[in-house]
């Protein structure tokens, strides 16, 4: 894996994951840095969707923090719940298997007008890079190495 500085075309940063099966039902990832993270099916251990709503929560605290000095507030306190639905019905291929109805509860703390917060959380939200990922389509390919059994 690169160094997440690494910047690819463009001047873009680059971000890579990696997964593996370790038993029937569980998976390690290994992500920038040689930073470990195990992920399961059988609920054991956080589901791939739970750390999906995770990144989109802590992205949005953390853009929360970066973006309210630049519009004059100071944030005592942000707190992001994020939570959505998955139809288990979908798992069989019938139709894309997804979250649905993805909800973001937001706290937030500070000695402002509410109008302020407001602002604040539409510029959070335009600035989020998991949120604009998560509400825009994006184009996923796959590509395939076949290995000998």
């Amino acid at each position: 894996m690169t160094d997440p500085t690494t910047r690819s075309s463009r001047s873009h940063i680059r971000f890579e994951a990696a997964a593996a099966a370790a038993t029937p039902s569980q998976v390690e990832v290994e992500l920038q840095g040689g930073r470990r993270l195990a992920l399961a099916s059988d609920g054991s251990l956080p589901s791939p969707l739970e750390v999906l709503l995770g990144a989109l929560a802590s992205c949005q605290v953390l853009t929360y923090q970066h973006v309210a000095p630049s519009h004059g507030i100071a944030l005592e306190e942000v707190r992001v719940e994020a939570a959505g639905e998955l139809d288990p019905s979908t798992l069989d291929g019938s139709e894309a298997p997804c979250l649905r109805n993805v909800v973001l509860r937001v706290t937030l703390r500070a000695n402002v007008d509410p109008e302020q917060l407001r602002e604040l959380a539409a510029a959070v939200d335009r600035r989020c890079p998991v949120h604009a990922t998560i509400e825009h389509e994006v184009r996923v390919v796959r590509e395939l190495a076949l290995k000998d059994a």
